[in-house]
């Protein structure tokens, strides 16, 4: 299926709490009689979804409601399986971010609010007050420590890194301003920031000291990272049309991918994820997903979004066997591959 774009036919859900659908109920598993990829298996509609994340076992989705809507201040936990939805309260303004880690713990944040959680009991393990505004945040492949960015603060270093047991600040990142996204490189000796002014910042954790400064664009506003599985290379991608992938060994660009535009209108990229087989490379944004071929570049399958705000996240789960696609407005809509 080399070399050709695929289109997933959707299903549209009422309005209703929980409600699902299959390939069984009506979703075409097909174009012009050839089987896609990926085929949708259900929907989670109760709260729309501007971030997603899989739990580490992969049988649950954690998501950010959607700004505006019912419980955009709480987490809503959604099991695959049964197919039900826990809610974690507790945030007093809008949810901005999450993140899972090692041992059941979760990480929330809010405007001015961070939260660890025990997903197992629902238990709120630390209420860390921080001052605005937090965007992202990340756990350590070990799972000791939290680092968190904050936006839009000018003049101040914008990562901090936590200890999970204490809930105790640890340090602050040398030089990282206004962050958009944070990974963690898997030996957890670096943090990688991207900032909105182009930057991709690489900080050393025991210090807090910079170590080095990846230029993707000058005039790019915004950033998003992802590590391929074996830690060996970065996508990163600004606001628009392309996304870069870069040799954390000698920091050199190695791939430039120019994500198809739309209607000549360039494509407003929100997320980028490599599969964890790092084969594939995940792209949301506006107006849809893209999923393309990271030796080739070739495009597998284009995920239409679910409202005309676009997709704002995605994920695999841990086997590689689901794909996640958030809406800011709308729908989270979980896909299968396809087992032809």
């Amino acid at each position: 299926m080399r070399g050709r774009m695929w289109f997933v036919g959707l299903l549209v859900c009422g309005l209703l709490v929980g409600c699902s659908s299959s390939v069984g109920a009506g979703v075409s598993s097909s174009v012009d009689g050839l089987e896609l990829p990926w085929v949708e298996d259900h929907r989670v509609v109760e709260a729309g979804g501007r971030s997603v994340v899989f739990t580490e076992d992969g049988g649950r989705l954690v998501i950010v409601p959607a700004p505006r809507r019912v419980g955009d201040d709480d987490v809503l936990v959604w099991d695959l399986e049964a197919r039900e939805s826990t809610w974690l309260r507790g945030h007093e303004s809008a949810l901005s971010d999450v993140t899972v880690g090692g041992d059941g713990l979760l990480a929330s944040t809010a405007r001015e609010e961070l939260k660890i959680w025990d997903l197992s009991t629902g238990r709120r393990i630390h209420d860390i007050p921080y001052g605005p505004i937090v965007k992202e945040v990340v756990f350590s492949p070990d799972g000791s420590l939290l680092a968190v960015g904050k936006s839009f603060e000018e003049g101040e270093d914008s990562v901090s890194l936590w200890d999970v047991d204490s809930g105790e600040l640890v340090r602050t990142l040398d030089g990282v301003r206004s962050v958009v996204d944070l990974v963690f490189t898997f030996d957890g000796s670096k943090v990688i920031a991207a900032s909105n002014d182009g930057t991709v910042r690489i900080s050393d954790v025991a210090t807090g000291e910079q170590l080095s400064v990846l230029q993707q664009d000058k005039d790019e506003s915004s950033a998003f990272l992802s590590l391929s599985p074996d830690g060996e290379m970065l996508a990163t991608s600004g606001l628009y049309d392309e996304v870069w992938l870069w040799d954390l060994a000698t920091e050199q660009v190695v791939k430039k991918y120019p994500i198809v535009r739309v209607e000549g209108k360039p494509r407003n990229i929100l997320s980028i994820e490599f599969s964890p087989d790092g084969e594939m490379l995940l792209v949301t944004g506006v107006p849809e997903a893209v999923l393309f071929e990271v030796e080739t570049g070739e495009v597998i399958q284009q995920f239409p979004a679910s409202s005309e705000q676009g997709s704002t996240d995605g994920v695999f789960s841990p086997d590689g066997e689901l794909i996640a696609i958030g809406d800011e407005v709308a729908d989270v809509v979980i896909y299968r591959r396809n087992p032809k």
